[in-house]
């Protein structure tokens, strides 16, 4: 049997010490880049680190719920202010946003941003927190639905198990089964 243990998570890590959760997925195969030395596909990666991993899982949930708001927050990574002067209208430069989101780079691109989120806790208060991201991935076009696919419910819930305490008497439950606590 497997826990998920919701006090746990609201409450660790302990501290100095900040929560991290790392997610990979290897990157799709119509996008070119070199295979590893090892010859297995490129992963594209995703940490995310906070106080704790309620607050990590909370903000990763939002990523995937905002992957265009996530696309329009990082564009400016990849197309500055100047290459926009160029054109009278968003329309006109539409083709040059077109091609630097989707221009892949060797070795990958490493795309840095933080989230502000208020929590309520248990007994009411609201806490503002903040959680920092760092997304490496061939291009933006390739890492932003990456980042959505990689923070799906049920991913963010196989997170929320891994990171929670082993329950011990678990002979009479199957090995698929979740036990939520409190």
């Amino acid at each position: 049997m497997r826990s998920l243990d919701r006090n746990y998570l609201s409450t660790h890590t302990s501290g100095s010490e900040k929560a991290v959760v790392s997610l990979s997925v290897a990157v799709p195969t119509g996008v070119d880049v070199p295979a590893n030395p090892d010859g297995t596909r490129p992963r594209i990666t995703l940490n995310a680190t906070g106080v704790t991993y309620t607050l990590v899982l909370a903000a990763l949930q939002h990523l995937h719920e905002d992957g265009d708001g996530l696309l329009q927050e990082l564009i400016a990574d990849v197309v500055t202010d100047e290459d926009l002067e160029a054109f009278s209208s968003l329309e006109e430069a539409a083709p040059l946003l077109t091609e630097r989101v989707h221009a892949v780079t060797s070795p990958f691109r490493t795309f840095e941003w933080s989230a502000e989120l208020t929590l309520e806790s248990a007994d009411g208060r609201q806490e503002e927190s903040s959680v920092d991201f760092e997304l490496i991935s061939p291009s933006l076009g390739v890492g932003v639905p990456a980042t959505v696919a990689m923070t799906t419910p049920q991913m963010l819930t196989n997170v929320a198990i891994s990171f929670s305490p082993k329950v011990e008497d678990d002979d009479d439950y199957e090995r698929n089964e979740v036990l939520v606590v409190s």
